[in-house]
């Protein structure tokens, strides 16, 4: 009797998580200017600033066009298995409209290529952003 209940609460649990909202729409400040986008939460996204230990998104460098790009630069290995130096900014704020949360200590990287073929979202956000 206990093991079904313990299954019976894993699966409303499973489903529950799995059901859980994964893109948002999110404020974004990098260097004092802010934009809203679209953003996808990464699962697969475990990428932390080395040592420190903070969490690493990624946006489309076309959201900020022309900025300072000077940061650091950090090892990242990609899910096909490449490895590549990327360079991350600290990010000022990233806010959550429809939670009226802030999220700060978090490092972005931007880049040339579009995270989606149809533009859905912008942002690929970490996985521990929820936690």
């Amino acid at each position: 009797m206990l093991l079904n209940i313990y299954f019976f609460i894993n699966s409303i649990m499973f489903f529950f998580l799995s059901c859980r909202k994964q893109i948002f729409k999110v404020g974004i400040t990098l260097r004092g200017n802010y934009r809203e986008a679209m953003a996808f939460v990464d699962t697969g996204n475990s990428l932390r600033v080395p040592v420190t230990g903070e969490p690493v998104i990624f946006a489309e460098r076309s959201l900020f066009g022309e900025i300072n790009e000077k940061g650091r630069l950090i090892h990242c290995k990609t899910i096909s298995g490449d490895k590549n130096l990327i360079r991350i900014l600290p990010l000022d704020d990233l806010f959550f409209a429809e939670e009226n949360r802030h999220v700060k200590n978090i490092y972005i990287s931007l880049t040339d290529t579009p995270l989606t073929e149809n533009g859905k979202f912008k942002i690929l956000l970490h996985k521990s952003i929820f936690d």
